[in-house]
């Protein structure tokens, strides 16, 4: 579709001109969508917001999410919440964690705070309790960052008799030490003498692109299709996969004990 085209192209208007167009003839879901992204893109909120509100009203509930995404991270928190309380399809914790997501990204971390407790009320999610101890770190509070750090850590603690084994470097760790995220990588070289571990990792944060980089190894066990699920890849015993949050960490171990285990 030429307004898709223009929409990729960021040329907002020429992609509403287009998509108002196919509107005149069938409104699909799809191109209303798009239609109120390309408005906000513009600024032009309340114009976005009727067009979000005509999806919800042919019984799209099912893009509730995504719409109080787009709003969210445009900055428009109020007209979220409006479109949050047109139904029951997401929850006051979701929509939460949706903000402090979008403002710890940006750096806003004082505003993100309360929006990160509230979330934490109804959603036991690592990736939120990280951002909080990080939060509590910037800010000196450092018992409480610590509290959360090991509540972290403990969540993935391995059996004694497990055939594998992870370093999980945050940022501030590697500034004491004094190192960079590049380097904290190699800590997966450390653990390559264990002769009983099968597959060994090191996870460091990045906090540029906001997510955690991955550095897997192996002993006969090929690793690099688990690292292409991950954003990733590599050889078959020696690849690197990227994590889009802490959350996604018993995944990738489930999966890597699952292949140990054919």
């Amino acid at each position: 579709m030429i307004g898709l085209s223009y929409f990729h192209l960021q040329d907002y208007d020429h992609a509403i001109s287009y998509f108002e167009d196919v509107l005149l003839e069938n409104e699909t879901p799809e191109v209303l969508y798009n239609c109120a992204v390309s408005y906000l893109c513009i600024g032009k909120v309340s114009r976005a917001m009727d067009y979000f509100e005509k999806l919800l009203d042919l019984d799209n509930d099912y893009l509730i999410e995504p719409i109080c995404q787009e709003l969210i991270f445009t900055n428009c928190f109020d007209e979220a919440d409006q479109i949050a309380q047109k139904t029951n399809m997401i929850s006051s914790a979701s929509l939460s964690r949706i903000k402090a997501d979008y403002l710890f990204t940006n750096n806003r971390l004082d505003e993100a705070l309360p929006y990160i407790l509230e979330a934490l009320k109804e959603i036991n999610s690592d990736a939120l309790k990280y951002n909080l101890a990080s939060i509590y770190e910037k800010n000196n509070d450092f018992d409480n960052a610590n509290i959360l750090f090991h509540e972290i850590i403990e969540n993935y603690e391995l059996k004694d008799d497990e055939p594998f084994d992870f370093v999980l470097a945050h940022t501030e760790a590697l500034k004491h030490l004094n190192i960079s995220r590049e380097r904290g990588s190699d800590f997966v070289n450390l653990l390559s003498s264990v002769d009983e571990y099968k597959v060994w990792l090191a996870i460091t944060e990045n906090t540029k692109d906001h997510n955690w980089r991955v550095s897997m190894r192996s002993r006969h066990i090929p690793v690099n299709e688990i690292a292409n699920k991950y954003r990733g890849g590599g050889h078959a015993f020696a690849s690197g996969a990227t994590l889009l949050s802490l959350d996604e960490l018993p995944l990738l171990l489930n999966d890597i004990k699952e292949r140990i285990n054919e």
